[in-house]
């Protein structure tokens, strides 16, 4: 269990004994290392890269995987090889996993680990119906009433109609 040890606040003093005991504590409880931070920037038109600060990864330690929509990034700890204990740990060193939702049309093109920064670089590809299209606007050309056949039609319409009231009138006559 996590206790926290309040004393009275005293400005311009730090209590190095309590920030040690909490992050002992936090050391102790498995406290997962938060993922790292990021940039997203838009090359050109359809082109995106994504910049994760990864100091002290290798590149063996980073995997990165792309399932349906979403892409993982995930890192295992590296090994430091230190041999003595740490009065101070500020060096993010943890497990982490960071997930990123991509749309539909986004495609990871190619990743690359560069001076503690990985780089993964995106493209959108739209299908051609997807795509925005320009349609003309023309003017607009005077429709004739009916066509001929359509004309047809009404008039035959027409007479039948005439002989049904016809019938009907010397019926009930």
């Amino acid at each position: 269990m996590l206790a926290l040890r309040l004393r009275p606040f005293r400005p311009g003093l730090v209590d190095f004994g309590l920030l040690d005991g909490l992050l002992r504590d936090f050391d102790r409880l498995g406290v997962p290392f938060a993922a790292p931070s990021y940039d997203l920037i838009k090359l050109g038109k359809d082109d995106y890269r994504l910049t994760v600060p990864v100091d002290g990864y290798a590149a063996s330690d980073l995997e990165l995987s792309v399932d349906d929509t979403t892409l993982t990034i995930s890192g295992k700890a590296p090994q430091t090889g230190v041999d003595g204990t740490y009065l101070h740990r500020g060096i993010a060193a943890g497990s982490f996993v960071r997930r990123f939702a991509l749309a539909d049309q986004v495609e990871v093109t190619g990743a690359s680990l560069d001076k503690g920064l990985l780089i993964v670089d995106f493209v959108r590809r739209l299908p051609a119906a997807a795509e925005p299209r320009r349609i003309p606007i023309g003017s607009a050309a005077p429709k004739s009433a009916a066509t001929p056949i359509a004309a047809k039609a009404l008039d035959v319409i027409g007479s039948v109609r005439r002989s049904l009231t016809d019938f009907l009138s010397s019926l009930r006559r």
